[in-house]
Formats: C-alpha cells, sequence, structure tokens
C-alpha cells in the first residue's frame, strides 16, 4: 500500500495534546518545505508560558539562544493535524508506531528542550524534533524525498534510529 502525505493528514479545528502540527507547504530559495510542531495546548510544562500552545524547533537561535521552544498556535498559516506515523509498521523491522503516553511526551519535550542541538536540515530540524516527541524516534521524510512508506521510507527510519542510538554514546 502507497500511503501519500496528504492522505494522513487530518484537517481538525481542534488540536489534542501531542498532535504534530504542520503548517501549510512553504517556499525558499527554490526549496519546498513544511514547518512541524508538537500541540501541547494549556499544559503545564517548564519553560513554557501561557498562552504558548506549541513546542517546536526554529532554524535560528534568536529565543534565548535556543532553537527549541514554545509559541503560539499560528492559524492563519493553516495548521493541521499531521501524525503521519500513528500505526505505520515499519517494513523492515515490523515495527508499529504509534503515540506515546503524555508523560512520554512530556519527557521528551523538557530532554529537548533543555538539550536543544544546533539545527541542521539533515540530521535535526523541526520534524525530527516534532516525531521524536511524539514517537521517540527522529524521522524527517521530507529530507528523505518524495513520501511513500515502501523500503525507501523503511531505509530513512532506519538510518534515523542509527543516528539516535549514535546521539546516545
Amino acid at each position: 500500500m502507497i500511503l501519500t502525505e496528504s492522505s494522513q493528514i487530518i484537517v481538525n479545528s481542534t488540536f489534542q495534546f501531542g498532535d504534530i502540527i504542520s503548517y501549510k507547504t512553504r517556499c525558499k530559495v527554490g526549496i519546498r518545505y513544511k514547518h512541524f510542531a508538537v500541540y501541547v495546548g494549556d499544559v503545564n510544562i517548564c519553560g513554557k508560558n501561557a498562552g504558548e500552545e506549541i513546542y517546536e524547533q526554529a532554524s535560528k537561535y534568536k529565543y534565548h539562544g535556543k532553537s527549541c521552544r514554545f509559541s503560539k498556535l499560528l492559524m492563519h498559516e493553516e495548521p493541521e493535524v499531521n501524525n503521519y506515523l500513528d500505526d505505520y509498521t515499519d517494513p523492515l523491522t515490523g515495527e508499529t508506531y504509534g503515540k506515546g503516553d503524555d508523560k512520554e511526551i512530556i519527557k521528551r519535550i523538557i530532554e529537548t528542550y533543555q538539550n536543544c542541538r544546533i539545527y541542521g536540515i539533515l540530521h535535526n530540524n523541526c520534524e525530527h524534533i516534532a516525531t521524536y516527541v511524539r514517537y521517540g524516534v527522529r524521522v524527517a521524510v521530507q529530507v528523505c524525498g518524495s513520501f511513500s512508506l515502501n523500503s525507501r521510507t523503511g531505509y530513512c527510519l532506519e538510518m534515523q534510529k542509527e543516528n539516535n542510538a549514535s546521539d546516545l554514546s
């Protein structure tokens, strides 16, 4: 079965804690991309202020020296729920992905907020942070090229898992 990114997007006016939010596709210097964040709503998390509803990684260090930050959900940028790995089974490992429980998600947010690494388009971007917070695995399918859930995507998932393991050592 081929599953495109757009078929997994759920347009919804109500977001739930831990949802991956993607914004309308943007284009800079001829490169098309989406920005990803995690919806946190009004949950009290260390470092988060009132009115900040999402957790994201920005490409520049303009927020007190950190690229990971809490911010407001910008409705004019047409945010959508994009939990594209929910119930996806990796054909190489047989592992099925699902949302972590709320405590795991909060733990991952605090971990990445306190230890936010330098932004890197290939290995540490907003999509890597969002998928790590929700699923516990850093994945960026838009970096891997056109998105279809097949052996190529499985390969990208495997590459990201190897990078995660090396980050821990």
